[in-house]
Parts: structure tokens; sequence; C-alpha cells
């Protein structure tokens, strides 16, 4: 058996052990979070988790916890205190972090990610400030290079009408998770579309397309980024760019916009056997070129065409032709836009009255002849009735003096 006072100071030191050790516990000694040491892969787009438990398994539900990006400023990813979120995390994690509340209880202080994106890689830290415990998991983010960003060469549309700007990734994978940017460079802002986190952030939109650009929503989990574009302006032609910031990719699209009129005809002058005809047409974009044509489709030689410019940036070209008598006297007045692949045409038919050459004056022989026999005829008529009054006048006065004359005798 022990001495009294041996056994009094193994009791003390064991008693001082065990309130150390409490102490300790209490303070967390034993307890640390666990997380995978190795990293974290996912592609962009998905949904994962970084994976963090209490061991041994404690109830977080009123412990704080907090996630950070060391390599960010602010660092915070989300932070969880007696249950409640609190703001104030990183912007890009708007919406996209979670804890498991119905697992806190059993310690598991796990943070899902949604819709990763390339700029979400990098260093997590898991930390419980109460305990004073934390780990660390690295999250790799894989670039996607099985889709490729196509866009079609360009586009064309006519002032006023709507347009499509296509662009697609294939194979097809989602977009819905994607920031899709449209921009023009050369403008300022340059954002003509500034889709994230599904929806248009109009504050970073160039006002002259304000509440005229769309995406199709229910087409991006197809990888279809088209934009499509409202009222089509003059000043919206250009260089257009498609560009999806976490898959490293960008595309352009080149669109062309014009505008085009009838053209109208009418005889400037006929004083010969020649007819002058003037063609014009306003409102075209880009400048057109005039072709005159004959009733074959032949073309006719004409003067210079003259253009004006006006202040709406749309051009007024007129063109003069002359020509001689032919077999239809039908012609064809064309203006034509390669660029916009737009072709407008008007036709006149002259009659043959309208060319006074020496063809012209035999075939109106007969006719002034004609008139001139009727003038003639007309002037004898009336030389006739007036010879006729005049004799009926005479008449008229001998039998008058007659009967005077018979009166005087009688009397």
């Amino acid at each position: 058996m022990l001495p009294v006072t041996l056994r009094r100071s193994l009791n003390f030191q064991f008693g001082a052990f065990t309130v150390l050790v409490a102490l300790i516990h209490s303070c967390g000694g034993q307890h640390h979070v666990s997380c995978p040491s190795e990293a974290i892969v996912a592609t962009v787009g998905e949904d994962i988790v970084l994976p963090a438990y209490l061991e041994p398994a404690t109830n977080a539900l009123r412990k704080t916890i907090e996630w950070t990006r060391p390599d960010l400023s602010p660092r915070y990813v989300h932070v969880l205190r007696q249950g409640v979120k609190l703001t104030g995390n990183h912007p890009s994690y708007e919406g996209r972090t979670s804890l498991f509340s119905d697992e806190l209880k059993l310690g598991n202080v796990s943070l899902k990610l949604s819709r990763v994106r390339i700029s979400d890689e990098g260093p997590y830290r898991c930390f419980i400030p109460e305990m004073k415990i934390s780990c660390i998991i690295q999250l790799v983010v894989e670039k996607s290079t099985k889709s490729e960003l196509i866009c079609s060469h360009q586009a064309i549309a006519l002032v006023g009408e709507d347009v499509l700007l296509p662009c697609h990734l294939e194979p097809a994978v989602t977009a819905n998770y994607e920031t899709v940017v449209w921009t023009r460079p050369g403008l300022i802002p340059e954002y003509i579309h500034y889709h994230q986190d599904g929806r248009l952030l109009f504050e970073k939109q160039n006002p002259s397309y304000s509440l005229r650009t769309r995406l199709f929503m229910d087409e991006l989990p197809h990888g279809n980024v088209s934009m499509k574009i409202f009222r089509v302006k003059i000043s919206d032609a250009g260089r257009y760019f498609c560009n999806l910031p976490s898959m490293v990719k960008e595309a352009p699209v080149q669109l062309i916009v014009g505008a085009v009129s009838s053209p109208f005809i009418e005889v400037v002058t006929n004083n010969s056997e020649h007819v002058v005809l003037q063609c014009e047409s306003t409102g075209w974009y880009p400048e057109p070129e005039v072709f005159w044509l004959d009733g074959e489709g032949n073309l006719l030689s004409a003067g210079p065409t003259e253009t004006v410019r006006g202040p709406d940036d749309l051009y007024t070209v007129s063109s003069r032709v002359t020509v001689e008598k032919r077999h239809s006297n039908s012609f064809t007045c064309r203006v034509q836009q390669n660029h916009i692949n737009q072709t407008r045409e008007t036709h006149i038919h002259v009659p043959d009255d309208f060319f006074a050459g020496p063809s012209g004056s035999s075939s109106s022989l007969p006719v002034i002849i004609g008139l001139m026999l009727c003038i003639v005829f007309v002037l004898i008529a009336a030389a006739a009735v007036v010879v006729w009054k005049w004799r009926q006048t005479k008449s008229g006065t001998r039998s008058s003096a007659r009967m005077k004359k018979e009166e005087t005798v009688q009397n």
C-alpha cells in the first residue's frame, strides 16, 4: 500500500490532469475539421460540394461557420452565424453558396457551390472561430475544351427589322449558368448585352441598346447563346463579339444594316426623236447602283448617277437615260445594293406619240390633213349660212316694198 502522502499527491496530480484534459476538450483540442487532402475537381457549370465535417461529430447549428477564399478581397464566400447567413460576402458568389442546415447538428459544415465558374478555382478555408479549428480545400475547375463557340460570319438586316446574331456551342453543352457577354468594340460602354446569374445586367448595357436585346433563356441549356436585336438602326451596323469568359471562348459576327426604297421614272423631255427618262430613288443604305435596261433586258448606256447623302445617312440616287423608239418602247430602272443583297426596280412604257422624229412626222400627216379639211369644211358651211341669211334678208326687204306700193295704188 502506498503511503498516504504519496497517494494524496498522485490523486492531486490525476485531478489536475483531468481538469487540464477537460479544459483542452472544452477549447476544442480534441476536435478538428476534416477535409479531403486531395483537390476537388469540378467542371464549369456544374454544382459541387466542398466537404467538411467536425470530428468527433458536434452540433454546429449554433456556431459561426466561415468559408473564405484567402486570395480574394473581400475573402468571405459564405458566413453562417447562429443559423443566419451574413451579408458582405464576395459578390461573385452571390446566390451560389449554401450549407446543409439539416446536417449542421451532425457536424456537417460542407459548402455547396452552384454553377461553378473558372474564377471559382482556388483555395477555400472552413473556419470555426469558437473552436479555433479550420481546414483548407483546393478547388480545381476544368476549362471546357470539348465544345467550340461557333457564330455566323455575318447577319443582314433592313432598318426597322429585328435581326438574330447566331452563336452556339458545338457539341452542345449547357450555357444556362454561364456569363454570356455580347460586346461591340469602339462603343463606350462596349457591352451590348451582359447576361450573368440568369439575368441581364442593365447597368452595364450601352444605353443605345436598352430594351432592344435578348438571349433565348429556354435555349441556353442547349448551348444556344444567340442574341436578338430589335428595331435595327443604321448605327447598329458593325462587328459584334460573343464572349463566354468562364470557358475562355470568343467569336465575332458582322452585322450589315441596309435601307431600301422603290424607284420611280418620269419623262424629262421628248423634244426630238429621242426621249429622256429620269429615275430617282430615295432612302438607301449603303449607297446603291443604278442600271437602265430595255424591254429585252439589255443594259442601256446612261449618264453618271447623281448621289446625295442626307442627314439621316440615307442615300438618294438619280440617273438619266436617252432612249430611242424600240420594238416595245418598254424600259426598266433597276436600283441594287449587292452588300445587302437587295434590288428594287420599276418599269415604264413610252407611247409612240412621245417620239417626234421623221417617222413620227410621216405618221401624223394624215391626221394633219384631215384636220385641215375639217377646218375648210367648217369655213365653207359658215359662208353658206351667211349667204343664205343675206338672201333671206334681201328677199324680205323686197316683199315689204311691194306691199307698200300696192297699198298706195289702192288708196
